[in-house]
């Protein structure tokens, strides 16, 4: 009876020391030892430390107070340094501790230091390597340790372990570990030395993909070691690559040759530093001079049918693009593949292409359009596969875009200069009864009748009225389409269905610009949109949010864009100060001056005191600019 009343009192200790995580104190009643402005290790009557996080006038426990040391781990890791890490120790053991959770008990004799996510640790005499959040790496079996990275922004490359006189590297981008054994292997705290072939070569980078670049010693010239060992590209290029895909690519004399994975060389240094992947990705696209060759894994080069083969034969060879071109047989345009196989015959007045060919380069294959012009004068459009996609009786036609599986491929007119829509399959989805018709936008078309435009879907259905007086189309909040419209001086939002978003009430709303290229900021940045009213004396700044409400009224007199959830707002004292999403004062109105955040380091300059200076999301100063 009394052993189990003893299981139970230990028991319900246990439980009351790690409930002690997330409990609020007041930090007044404990001896403290101050980390950093909110981070203060707790010291009870006991002796036993835990870490407590400040919120103000209180504290809430982070790391229970149940070790006999703590020490905060300083990480720059982007992927880590969102949480707190903690090294504590416990009955002579070590552990580490995250502010969310223990990730390792203490049961490791010491950590003998830390590099990128991992730490080394060491059990009777012998040392291993642990990640932060309690993955053991390397078990506690070797006799030393080394850390590499290869350059000042990397933290760590790879992990060199040594045991009975052999070494083992571990190579690992996030930590996707990576076994390699390596033979006649030389380490110091400064470089990753072995020796194969008779040579030295220096390990350059991380085993990405399996494989890591290596430079030699003697020559400084690179190449690629697999796991193995082996060098599969030889150390005899100025510079090399791994594309992926089974493909390496190496440089020599500012020239371009090609390996694969499996160590066979496919092309000497002969090719333009300009090469790309075929689009099946199974080749490499590589120029000499003005011919595109491809080159395969097997390391068969082939060179492809260019305009020059055209331009050998015909006379005229225009609008070249994706392969083809128009070209002019006897006074008649054609258009052929480069191969010189036709497309579309040589039977017509005339062949354009539609749009330009800067837009035209950035679409897919199959969305490239001709418009043709029959011996009567009339168009039709044609795709690029040489189909007939419309009737020859318009007096024009012209690729427009939109959603290519529903909706429109061309606008069309009549002679009298009257606007209609056809789909991909020639049908009059818009009959020829309006002005003009511009860019398609989602599920839309903007459709111009006398000086008035209007919304119309891909039946013809008015979504919003012809009364307006102007049309924002380049406006894009996170993923999605939003459109701009004015009516009477005043603007509104319109969605990609053709639904209105918000009242005629804004004298301005744009996502068109950015903040470094405008006087104000116009930009749609972290789902967030900065909008203006006129107020008594000058304007008043708000915020959008993605479905065009109003998140934040325009009470401010400057707005720059939102990153990181924070966006600078300027009040009527001429102070700038930090609000979030809801409009909620999170960095007070103490700036004279202040930029957006930046998302990849997580600073934003503000100029406080004459002085500019970095802060954090939480407006401690971490440097200068």
């Amino acid at each position: 009876m009394n052993k189990m009343l003893l299981f139970f009192c230990i028991v319900a200790f246990s439980l009351s020391v790690s409930a002690q995580r997330g409990k609020t104190i007041d930090v007044s009643e404990y001896e403290t030892a101050i980390i950093d402005d909110s981070i203060v290790v707790v010291i009870d009557s006991n002796g036993k430390m835990g870490v407590a996080k400040s919120t103000g006038s209180a504290a809430k426990i982070i790391v229970p107070l149940e070790y006999d040391d703590v020490i905060k781990i300083a990480l720059s890791s982007q992927e880590y340094n969102k949480e707190l890490f903690f090294i504590v120790k416990k009955d002579g053991k070590y552990g580490i501790e995250g502010e969310s959770q223990k990730y390792i008990e203490p049961k490791y004799n010491d950590f003998d230091g830390v590099a990128g996510k991992c730490l080394t640790f060491t059990n009777n005499g012998k040392y291993g390597v642990v990640t932060l959040k309690g993955r053991e790496i390397l078990p506690a079996e070797y006799d030393e340790i080394n850390y590499y990275a290869n350059s000042m922004f990397s933290e760590c490359d790879f992990i060199c372990a040594a045991k009975n006189g052999k070494w083992k590297v571990i190579g690992y981008s996030n930590l996707n570990i990576v076994d390699v054994n390596f033979e006649n292997v030389m380490a110091d705290s400064f470089d990753f030395i072995f020796q194969t072939s008779g040579s030295n070569y220096k390990l350059s980078s991380a085993f990405y993909s399996g494989f890591a670049r290596v430079k030699d010693t003697n020559t400084s010239l690179f190449g690629f070691v697999n796991p193995d060992g082996k060098l599969v590209v030889p150390a005899l290029y100025d510079g090399v690559s791994d594309l992926g895909k089974g493909f390496f690519a190496v440089e020599k004399n500012e020239k371009i040759g090609f390996y694969s994975h499996d160590g066979k060389e496919l092309s000497e240094c002969k090719y333009e530093p300009l090469y790309f992947f075929s689009p099946d990705s199974t080749a490499i696209i590589a120029t000499i001079g003005d011919n595109s060759y491809t080159i395969d894994l097997q390391g068969n080069e082939k060179r492809q049918a260019s305009v020059e083969d055209l331009k050998a034969k015909y006379t005229y060879v225009l609008d070249c693009h994706n392969g083809q071109a128009i070209v002019y047989i006897d006074s008649k345009p054609s258009v052929m593949n480069y191969d010189g196989t036709v497309v579309i015959p040589e039977k017509y007045a005339n062949i354009g292409k539609t749009g330009s060919s800067y837009w035209l380069s950035s679409l897919a294959e199959s969305e490239v359009y001709y418009k043709v012009c029959d011996n009567t004068g009339k168009f039709a459009l044609f795709n690029d596969k040489g189909v007939q996609i419309t009737q020859f009786k318009y007096a024009d036609a012209k690729y427009i875009g939109g959603n290519m599986e529903a909706n429109a491929v061309a606008v069309v007119k009549d002679e009298v200069v009257r606007i209609g829509v056809c789909d991909k399959s020639g049908k009059e989805v818009i009959p020829l009864e309006y002005d003009n018709c511009y860019t398609a936008h989602g599920d839309i078309f903007i459709m111009k009748r006398g000086t008035k435009y209007g919304i119309v879907d891909a039946s013809n259905k008015t979504a919003i009225p012809f009364e307006l007086d102007s049309v924002r189309t380049n406006v894009g909040i996170s993923d999605s389409k939003m459109i701009c419209v004015e009516k009477g001086g005043k603007w509104a939002l319109v969605d990609e269905k053709g639904k209105r978003l918000s009242d005629f009430v804004f004298d301005y709303i744009d996502g068109s610009l950015t903040s470094s290229s405008a006087i104000i900021c116009k930009d749609y940045s972290d789902g967030m949109a900065a909008a203006y009213l006129s107020g008594d004396i000058e304007l008043k700044y708000g915020y959008l949010d993605e479905k065009g409400r109003l998140a934040v009224p325009c009470i401010y007199n400057y707005a720059k864009p939102f990153a990181l959830g924070l966006a600078p707002v300027k009040n009527e004292s001429g102070n700038y100060g930090f609000i979030d999403k809801t409009g909620k004062v999170v960095l007070p109105f103490v700036y004279d001056g202040a930029v957006e955040f930046d998302p990849i380091n997580k600073t934003a300059r503000v100029k406080y005191n004459d002085e500019w200076i970095l802060i954090n999301t939480k407006g401690e100063m971490v440097g200068k600019p």
